[in-house]
């Protein structure tokens, strides 16, 4: 039985780009590429491309050239079901175009990248001068038949008072899941390595040799078995804020790198004079209410939209989540030690006053749910043993509940909805590092607590042709931080390093680049940059995960 239904917000790791969005605008096989001896050379007369009207109406400041490519629903099924993948080619304003495009594999793994922002982002950025860009949805996401959406999910989140129990998650979740698989959807087909195929099968069907991947975040697990499985295709590869199939996204990853931007900021305040002066001690004492909300909780009333409060439970779990998810924002972060000072003196109102339960909008056609869950139980969240979340409390103390009890996990990324999802498990190797020779860069930010530097240290250890570069005052998908300022030097090594793959780029720019300034603002301040509107946070959960599982 589980406990009384509070707000998820262990979805801000699941859903993190939708947020970015925000700002800067056990049984079920299905074979799969890597599987029974797929041959590639069978693939080009299954796969079609189609001209065909754009399904977005495009800025006129663009020309833009639309299409379908079908594929097979399982490569290892040629004669079955097919998938419809749209598909936009941006062209390049330049007289002789490059031979090698650059293709957008966006993260989720299961947000729609054929929008307006994407194209126009795309478009202009430095690595895509002189070349034509090409934007699709992968399968099961955006306007790709079928779509993998989850409304059913939509209309749990829209519970507010009373927000919906673990139990009432589990319940969408499988009636997404039956309502796919009664239209004979093979969930299990829609993985990484079949992404992979379909992305090679693109690249045939337009006819190009080779071509050049832009990757991001979540989108790095595809972009990696693309590497593996389909390396003559590819020219070069950049892989920003990525995300590769070793990634634990259950917990032991997801904590350490919240963790890891705090103790920044723990650690930017002491050596800021100023701040050191102004919140001395500020660690121990943040952990000392920290533990004191953990012993003694308090209830705050929280108003709702539209009228009436609902109780909020603000224990030191709360806290330390809410707090470290600032930390992770280098916008947030430099007003986060006040914010830690007050709450340290018992005033938690920085944090809470102003939030405001309110019904989410629906997320179903910007994120395809179903497909994140394929992706995730049967390339991730099997792979990941309880042993290693038990590793982990021990090495974070202060995080031992958030792994241990696994309260801040969004209901459908927990192995509970695994197994409603019923895809099994993906062939070992996909879980195995990525090796590979082609030129690639690896590019992360200092304060991104979504997917930490660590993984990105990790992705560049076994790539024997990698440039790894860590950008200070920025945080999750570095390209997009030019939007905000100064802050263009990821993107100018993007475009040396696409112009000339196997030449180390230039990186002197990122000595160029401020890092986060904790000096205390000169007035006083009640509020942190980032408010949170939505109910961004636990559901409670009675019990622990059974015993270690290796």
């Amino acid at each position: 039985m589980h406990g009384t239904g509070r707000p998820a917000p262990g979805r801000t790791r699941w859903l993190s780009l939708l947020a970015l969005a925000g700002v800067v605008l056990a049984a079920v096989g299905g074979g799969s590429p890597a599987q029974a001896g797929y041959d590639r050379a069978d693939q080009a007369p299954t796969a079609r491309f189609q001209p065909a009207p754009c399904p977005v109406a495009f800025p006129g400041t663009l020309t833009v050239d639309c299409g379908v490519l079908t594929v097979p629903e399982n490569h290892m099924k040629p004669n079955g079901r097919t998938v419809q993948l749209p598909v936009a080619i941006l062209r390049t304003d330049a007289t002789h175009p490059k031979p090698d495009p650059l293709v957008y594999v966006t993260g989720g793994p299961s947000f729609n990248e054929l929008d307006i922002f994407s194209a126009q982002f795309m478009h202009h950025l430095p690595a895509s001068e002189g070349r034509d860009v090409i934007l699709y949805n992968q399968r099961g996401v955006g306007y790709a038949k079928p779509n993998l959406g989850c409304p059913e999910l939509d209309t749990v989140r829209a519970r507010i008072n009373p927000f919906a129990t673990f139990d009432q998650w589990l319940d969408a979740v499988r009636a997404c899941h039956d309502r796919l698989t009664g239209h004979g959807i093979d969930l299990a087909s829609y993985d990484s390595e079949e992404d992979a195929a379909d992305l090679n099968d693109l690249r045939l069907a337009l006819g190009y040799d080779r071509w050049n991947l832009y990757v991001l975040s979540a989108g790095g697990e595809m972009g990696l078995t693309e590497m593996r499985l389909f390396p003559e295709g590819l020219r070069s590869v950049i892989l920003d804020s990525a995300v590769s199939p070793l990634f634990e996204f259950r917990g032991p990853d997801s904590w350490r790198g919240l963790n890891r931007v705090l103790e920044m900021v723990f650690a930017g305040c002491a050596a800021n004079q100023a701040c050191a002066s102004a919140y001395p001690k500020l660690r121990a004492r943040f952990y000392r209410r920290v533990e004191a909300l953990r012993q003694d909780p308090i209830t705050v009333e929280i108003p709702v939209e539209g009228g009436g409060t609902a109780p909020l439970v603000v224990e030191g779990e709360l806290l330390l989540d809410v707090a470290a998810s600032c930390g992770g924002d280098p916008f947030c972060a430099p007003g986060l030690p006040g914010a830690l000072d007050a709450a340290a003196h018992g005033d938690l109102g920085v944090f809470f006053d102003d939030w405001v339960f309110a019904p989410e909008p629906p997320i179903n056609g910007v994120v395809a749910e179903g497909k994140t869950m394929s992706y995730r139980c049967r390339g991730s969240i099997d792979f990941e043993p309880d042993s290693e979340l038990q590793a982990a409390a021990r090495e974070l103390p202060e995080w031992r509940d958030h792994l241990l009890t696994l309260d801040y996990v969004y209901p459908p990324g927990t192995r509970e909805a695994c197994k409603e999802w019923k895809v099994g498990r993906a062939d070992a190797a996909q879980h195995d590092p990525a090796v590979s020779s082609i030129p690639t860069l690896v590019l992360t930010g200092k304060w991104d607590s979504v997917i930490w530097p660590v993984e990105a240290a990790r992705i560049a250890s076994t790539l024997d042709h990698s440039y790894l570069y860590e950008f200070p005052g920025i945080a999750h998908f570095t390209l997009a931080w030019a939007t905000f300022g100064p802050n263009d030097c990821p993107s100018v090594i993007a475009a040396e390093f696409i112009a000339s793959p196997n030449a180390e780029p230039d990186s002197a720019c990122i000595a160029t680049m401020a890092d986060v300034d904790f000096t205390p603002s000169s007035g006083p301040s009640r509020s942190l940059w980032l408010r949170r509107t939505e109910p961004w946070y636990r559901v409670p959960r009675s019990r622990l995960w059974g015993a270690p599982e290796d």
